[in-house]
């Protein structure tokens, strides 16, 4: 078996037992029998439970973007590029850690340990947004003139809002249909700027 497919089993196996057990609670051990493999073998690949969540982080981020960018090329309107993107990339994101007892606290760590792949990851989703956002503006589909705000501040909101929502949603049919909701409340008050 390659090396990338069996890191890439190890992260499906860390996915179900942190998701589970939390992260405090789960051991390389717990991990390793998720897998059905020795302890050994598991640290042959990873050195600690630490290297499982940060390497777990950077795989869930990158599947996030990839999401994220379909969704943004999603069609030619810029709401719906709006609207998919974020959706999308939440559904990749976040998904899974509806589906866990203890999800809601491995999105919290990881801020906490890994700050630079979450912090690289908000930026390209900001920039993303941005354009969406200047494209719609060029084609006078919203008015930010009359607001005197800029396209980086509306982006701004749209990133705190959907963090928001994802915080308060307890499921992810909650997340979605809020999403939704926010989402073309929000543009629709943008459009109105311009009338």
């Amino acid at each position: 078996m390659q090396i990338e497919e069996k890191k890439h089993q190890i992260l499906q196996a860390a996915t179900e037992v942190f998701g589970t057990y939390g992260y405090k609670k789960t051991s390389m051990q717990d991990i390793a029998d998720a897998l059905d493999i020795s302890r050994p073998a598991l640290y042959q690949y990873y050195k600690n439970k630490e290297a499982v969540f940060l390497a777990l982080v950077e795989h869930t981020l990158n599947l996030g973007e990839q999401a994220a960018i379909q969704g943004f090329s999603h069609s030619e309107d810029s709401f719906e590029c709006l609207l998919h993107g974020i959706k999308n990339m939440e559904q990749v994101l976040f998904g899974p850690i509806f589906l866990k007892p203890n999800g809601k606290e491995l999105l919290t760590l990881s801020k906490k340990l890994a700050p630079d792949l979450m912090t690289s990851f908000e930026m390209q989703l900001f920039n993303k947004i941005v354009c969406v956002l200047d494209k719609a503006v060029v084609e006078q589909r919203i008015n930010l003139k009359t607001l005197n705000v800029e396209v980086s501040d509306v982006a701004k909101i749209i990133l705190q809002s959907v963090d928001g929502i994802k915080n308060a949603s307890e499921s992810l049919e909650e997340l979605d249909q809020q999403l939704n909701l926010f989402l073309t409340v929000f543009w629709k008050g943008l459009q109105k700027q311009g009338n």
